[in-house]
């Protein structure tokens, strides 16, 4: 949004702050239940707080944890089968408005919960609309194992990011790199020390092509050699 686009605007905060709220015919009362998708980016635009919300980002998980929102645009085509926010001028309000109505329709026909989990679309039930991931992570699994022996199974991971705040948080033992090479050598010297030794050489993948030009700004010692 810039100040050009502004400069011809016919409403300024306060006109449509009131044509919501003008107390002789409101649009939103303390009773109206407001329905969106990350409400709070346009309530805080109006600079409004409200009691009642649905926010379809919340109904339904992102498949790559709760630390991340779906977007409006996946869960219509995950969801719905149908692909929204293509248009070269950009977001159709009132398509991203009936898409929020579509999507709390079906949660609501196949079962209702913010906290559940599912991965089967036509499954009923509270877990509907979400994604879990049954597998094991295989440093909780090696941990857990004793073996006839009942020894304690321990792990290593090597790696030039922070491994120990993301896939390596169940690790025995996290060592932090700045380059393949460190990362070469640690498993060298860890190899007879633990049971599973995991790497990731990352300067290699951005050689190889493997990561984006972004990631790959991150690990340019080797890939500029």
């Amino acid at each position: 949004m810039t100040a050009s686009r502004l400069a011809n605007a016919e409403h300024t905060l306060e006109s449509i702050q009131k044509a919501l709220f003008d107390p002789s015919n409101p649009i939103i009362t303390p009773h109206t239940i407001l329905l969106g998708h990350s409400l709070e980016c346009d309530l805080a635009a109006i600079k409004v707080r409200h009691p009642l919300c649905i926010d379809t980002a919340l109904l339904y998980r992102n498949p790559k944890g709760s630390n991340y929102k779906p977007s409006l645009k996946w869960l219509a085509q995950r969801w719905l089968g149908t692909a929204i926010q293509n248009a070269a001028s950009g977001h159709d309000s009132e398509e991203d408005a009936m898409t929020c109505v579509h999507l709390l329709k079906l949660k609501m026909a196949h079962g209702m919960s913010a906290c559940a989990v599912t991965v089967v679309a036509d499954e009923v039930g509270p877990e509907f609309g979400n994604f879990v991931d049954h597998n094991e992570p295989i440093f909780d699994r090696i941990a857990r194992y004793k073996g006839p022996e009942k020894r304690k199974r321990t792990t290593v991971v090597c790696d030039t990011t922070n491994a120990r705040s993301g896939y390596g948080a169940k690790a025995t033992e996290v060592i932090k790199c700045s380059s393949d090479e460190e990362v070469i050598e640690s498993v060298i010297e860890q190899v007879q020390e633990h049971d599973l030794v995991f790497a990731r050489l990352m300067d290699l993948a951005a050689l190889q092509g493997c990561m984006s030009f972004t990631l790959r700004l991150l690990w340019p010692s080797s890939a500029d050699d």
